[in-house]
């Protein structure tokens, strides 16, 4: 009779060769989770700021659009908005915070004051309110 040998064929994973990768997974994940958050932090703050830029703009338009002027007032995290006598639009942000400012509309949409102190989580910048009205968004300054 011929014998036959066998050949002996693992058909799956050892458990320290899962171990191994579990280990190798979890190192990569630290070294690439630290630059996913701050690319999403950075995405945020971005968004805000057209966010902020936006409502510059709509503040500027009504005060032409009602020829009464207005008022945005700047705290902490949150801007108060009045255009209207009695209705106020507060809008809070989350990354984007500001030293208490206020912003006064003339009757034909221009601010009187013309720039805007904005604190970032890294950075302090100074915004020109007449470029953001014109839709050119020009940082004046940016200190860091």
């Amino acid at each position: 009779m011929v014998s036959r040998a066998r050949s002996h064929h693992p058909l799956g994973f050892t458990l320290v060769e899962m171990l191994v990768v579990m280990v190798l997974m979890g190192i990569m994940m630290s070294l690439v989770g630290p630059l996913a958050n701050n690319v999403v932090a950075k995405a945020q703050a971005q968004t805000e700021r057209l966010q902020l830029e936006s409502l510059i703009k709509r503040s500027s338009f009504r005060a032409f659009a009602s020829g009464r002027g207005g008022v945005i007032d700047f705290f902490d995290n949150q801007v108060v908005g009045e255009f209207v006598p009695k209705k106020q639009e507060v809008v809070t942000f989350e990354t984007l915070h500001f030293p208490n400012q206020r912003v006064t509309f003339s009757k034909s949409g221009f601010p009187q004051s013309q720039q805007l102190i904005v604190e970032l989580p890294n950075r302090t910048i100074r915004l020109n309110l007449l470029n953001i009205i014109d839709g050119e968004g020009q940082v004046i300054d940016a200190k860091g």
